[in-house]
């Protein structure tokens, strides 16, 4: 098992798991999880809040267990979840679908894009969600440490709105440890493309990271 914690104040830390899953730590948040998951299954627990890019698999669904009381079972999406100590469970949808239970009666709701779910004395209420501040949080300060170049594109491209692309299939594997901190998308593609002497192509609305 590997448990990744983010100890700092402020920031997110942003890793990729070896299903192609991202997962986006916000401040004193912890996950653990195996080096490899099980055939049937990709079980990780959860302390505190995070966001959630998983990869689609339905014959391996992703299951989160919080120290909430709530488990999350999902196949493919990109969803926030609260459950730091101390504060109310929330978890809330940017795309797809997402099953959250309850462990003690296994009470079930379905959350799709735009609605977010809580927990409270009733148990768990569902409703849309009005602040989109619940994702672009953790935009805020992304930190990867010996990641791969292809990993961090995709993490950028999953909360911020001009696409990149690794234009070069040979780069997917340069890695790179460094921390942006509410950069736009451009200024975060040229400090890839200076730390790893790199060329950054601008065509249209796309972003091109190539040697």
């Amino acid at each position: 098992m590997v448990v990744l914690q983010n100890s700092e104040n402020t920031g997110t830390m942003v890793a990729t798991l070896e299903d192609g899953s991202t997962i986006y730590l916000a401040s004193h948040a912890s996950i653990t999880y195996p080096v490899s998951f099980a055939a049937n299954q990709r079980k990780v627990e959860l302390t505190g809040d995070a966001l959630f890019s998983v990869t689609k698999n339905e014959k391996r669904p992703f299951v989160i267990e919080t120290n909430k009381s709530i488990r999350v079972e999902v196949v493919g999406t990109v969803f926030a979840v609260q459950s730091s100590p101390g504060s109310p469970f929330e978890l809330s949808v940017k795309q797809g679908k997402v099953n959250v239970l309850t462990k003690d009666n296994q009470t079930k709701v379905s959350v799709e894009a735009g609605e977010i779910v809580r927990m409270n004395m009733g148990g768990l209420s569902k409703s849309k969600v009005i602040n989109a501040q619940v994702f672009d949080r953790f935009a805020d300060k992304m930190r990867f440490k010996d990641e791969k170049l292809n990993n961090i594109v995709q993490a950028i491209n999953t909360l911020c709105g001009s696409p990149a692309i690794v234009a070069d299939k040979s780069l997917n594997n340069r890695t790179l440890t460094v921390t942006f901190e509410n950069d736009s998308v451009e200024t975060m593609a040229e400090l890839i493309c200076l730390a790893l002497n790199l060329e950054r192509i601008n065509k249209q609305d796309t972003i091109f990271i190539r040697k």
